[in-house]
């Protein structure tokens, strides 16, 4: 032992100097290893903590409880979506399931009409169905199951694509002011970037055209013409506004939707060249109206 600390002589007075350059000698350096090391130290720190704690328990305890609360809710929306997304999709696809027996039936009774005259008839007539043109007969409270859905569930795919079918088979049967009314719900219920609300947006804009609403009919389609996430419909949306738009009587505006589609990217390529069959005709209706006889106001006297 006598051996080790006569080694370095000179570490105890290097340490010391070090420790404390300004002097004070060895309790000053006590003092500072005590601050260090002490665990007084820590637990004052932590006692510190704890009466701050204790001054604002109501205000962090009530911090606490709406993360909790936050939570929670968040998981009980998200289960509960889910919940209601699935038990409207159950009911959607019992609904479809008489639809699709229905709409297969009608397929085979046009493909049985359009077969050459058998010396069986009646074995034809075992095959499909023809619609009557009547709702009702031909659907019985199908479509009207789909409305029933839509409207019960405006916040969920299922409702979306019952709105959807329901639509299309009213406008079919020529009832666009039925098609209108129920085509909106998710339009109006879903966000813009999903794609079954644009299909709808869509639809509801024929049907508004269809039943002679043209004004309402282009400033419904003008965001599928405007949004990129819609830019899969907006040459056929296009299209349609810019007949809508003559409709009107407002060839100009027409005529830019006309131009607009007819330089389309190649994806739109169908699109394209019926927009530049749609800009021949209106030059050619233009050109006749101008080049009719104007008539002529009678002179007094």
């Amino acid at each position: 032992m006598a051996d080790v600390t006569s080694r370095n002589p000179s570490s105890s007075t290097s340490s010391n100097k070090n420790a404390n350059p300004t002097g004070g000698g060895d309790g000053q350096k006590k003092h500072i290893d005590l601050n260090v090391r002490d665990p007084d130290a820590f637990q004052g720190s932590m006692v510190g903590a704890w009466a701050w704690l204790e001054d604002n328990a109501n205000a962090v305890f009530a911090l606490f409880a709406l993360l909790i609360v936050g939570a929670i809710g968040y998981s009980v929306m998200n289960w509960w979506g889910k919940h209601e997304e699935k038990k409207a999709q159950e009911s959607f696809y019992q609904i479809e399931h008489q639809y699709t027996k229905i709409k297969e039936d009608f397929e085979l009774g046009k493909m049985r009409a359009s077969l050459p005259k058998s010396d069986k008839p009646d074995d034809l007539n075992k095959v499909g169905k023809i619609a009557s043109g009547d709702l009702s007969k031909d659907y019985g409270t199908v479509i009207s199951d789909f409305e029933k859905l839509a409207r019960d569930n405006p916040k969920t795919s299922a409702g979306a694509q019952a709105a959807i079918i329901a639509a299309s088979i009213y406008l079919s049967y020529n009832q666009p002011d039925k098609a209108a009314d129920v085509i909106q719900i998710p339009v109006k219920n879903l966000g813009e970037k999903q794609l079954l609300a644009n299909l709808a947006r869509d639809l509801w804009g024929s049907a508004l055209a269809t039943k002679g609403d043209c004004k309402t009919a282009i400033a419904t389609w003008k965001p599928l013409i405007d949004t990129a996430a819609a830019a899969f419909l907006a040459g056929d949306a296009s299209l349609r506004s810019g007949l809508c738009f003559e409709t009107l009587g407002q060839a100009d505006e027409a005529r830019k939707m006309y131009e607009k589609v007819s330089n389309s990217k190649p994806l739109d390529a169908g699109a394209s060249e019926t927009a530049k069959i749609l800009l021949r005709a209106l030059d050619l209706k233009t050109n006749a109206n101008s080049a009719s006889p104007q008539p002529t106001q009678p002179t007094k006297g």
